[in-house]
């Protein structure tokens, strides 16, 4: 038994996810602890792009276990790769009452509400992150991509918004017709800065609203 774990850990390391499956396939579920063989199949199947054996093993993972956020997150991940997202959502936020303090979760199910077209869930999930984790960049990035593809919010719900609304309202001479001058551009960026620093603290993110 301990010899199997070391070997099909090594063969996951160099993802080899099909002898994983056959060492799995000549062995007994009862030979290992507790949902480790259910794990293993279904992050093998995951692995192999087999997503129907996957959730099939993570189902089973769950009916034994149900608060192991881990099976929660793979089957989710999967429901993703197969446009399932409400399906996804459910098993994040399945995760978010198991860890209610997971600031990386609320960032991935802030993603899947963005792509399944819920811009405002999206937001919330992306700001509780930030609220969670101050130094989430990821966060911070898919909020501002939300926010440039979304046209009406309640800006007020946090200063992160309202610098956004503040530096959309930012008025620019501008013209198809005409080069910007570099003194536009360096007025710009110090009226973008003031902004930022008026309402958020120790931002530090390498994107801005600028293109």
């Amino acid at each position: 038994m301990k010899n199997n774990i070391q070997t099909i850990q090594l063969l996951i390391q160099n993802k080899k996810f099909n002898a994983v499956i056959k060492i799995l396939d000549n062995s007994r579920e009862q030979d290992y602890e507790k949902n480790q063989y259910n794990y293993l199949k279904g992050f093998s199947y995951l692995n192999l792009n087999d997503y129907k054996n996957a959730i099939k093993y993570f189902n089973l993972a769950i009916e034994i276990d149900d608060k192991n956020p881990t099976f929660y997150f793979y089957r989710g991940l999967i429901f993703s790769k197969i446009n399932e997202y409400q399906k996804t959502i459910d098993d994040f936020k399945k995760i978010i009452f198991l860890k209610p303090d997971s600031a990386e979760i609320y960032n991935n199910i802030a993603q899947i509400y963005y792509i399944s077209g819920n811009n405002e869930e999206s937001i919330e999930k992306y700001l509780k992150s930030i609220e969670l984790k101050k130094s989430e960049k990821k966060s911070y990035i898919g909020l501002l991509w939300v926010l440039s593809k979304t046209k009406n919010f309640d800006y007020n719900k946090s200063k992160i918004l309202s610098a956004h609304k503040d530096i959309k309202n930012i008025h620019i001479d501008y013209s198809t017709n005409k080069l910007i001058e570099n003194n536009q551009i360096i007025k710009l960026l110090d009226e973008i800065n003031i902004i930022i620093k008026k309402n958020l603290i120790n931002f530090d993110i390498n994107i801005t609203q600028t293109y």
